[in-house]
């Protein structure tokens, strides 16, 4: 949780500006992502190195899961969900920081949009399913299990920032109590 929180700390101090959101204006997009290589860059880095860390964790789990005789594929194929929608923002984010002073507007907006999905809401639901998922294994404490089944609920609502930008704050909620 600390290396993905760490991400959001070192980008700014890199970057001239603030990273617009993602309804942002399309050319202020494509001017902060030519003007913030690095701080673009690191930001993927920085996800791309907590997720990897994340990658870890679901497939010790089903290590675990496989000596109590009961199979967690399903709970680790969601959680490898998670880190491969993690993986593609990061991708997304390099791709911007290296092409998007020389392409279109309209492939800004695929990759910015991808980003956000695949690293906000589908991550994040992702996430959501695997910790209920993960808590059904033998062995998983009481107080675990009680916060699997809480902590999907945001990461559900986040579906809500699709349509309405300010329902992202269940994202970032979401997110904080899945890692938790």
């Amino acid at each position: 949780m600390l290396l993905y929180l760490s991400a959001d700390f070192i980008a700014p101090t890199l970057a001239s500006s603030a990273l617009p959101l993602p309804n942002a204006p399309l050319a202020e997009t494509r001017a902060w992502f030519a003007d913030n290589r690095l701080a673009a860059v690191s930001l993927g880095i920085g996800q791309f190195l907590s997720v990897s860390a994340l990658a870890v964790f679901v497939t010790r789990l089903g290590r675990i899961a496989r000596h109590t005789r009961k199979p967690p594929t399903t709970a680790t194929m969601w959680g490898l969900a998670a880190v491969a929608l993690m993986m593609l923002a990061s991708v997304c984010l390099w791709l911007l920081a290296a092409i998007a002073s020389s392409v279109s507007l309209d492939v800004v907006s695929v990759l910015r949009t991808a980003n956000f999905i695949a690293g906000g809401t589908a991550h994040v639901l992702a996430l959501g399913v695997f910790a209920i998922l993960a808590s059904r294994i033998p062995g998983m404490s009481k107080p675990i299990r009680v916060l699997s089944y809480v902590a999907p609920v945001p990461a559900v609502l986040s579906l809500v920032s699709l349509v309405w930008f300010e329902g992202a704050v269940f994202i970032l909620v979401g997110r904080l109590l899945c890692m938790i």
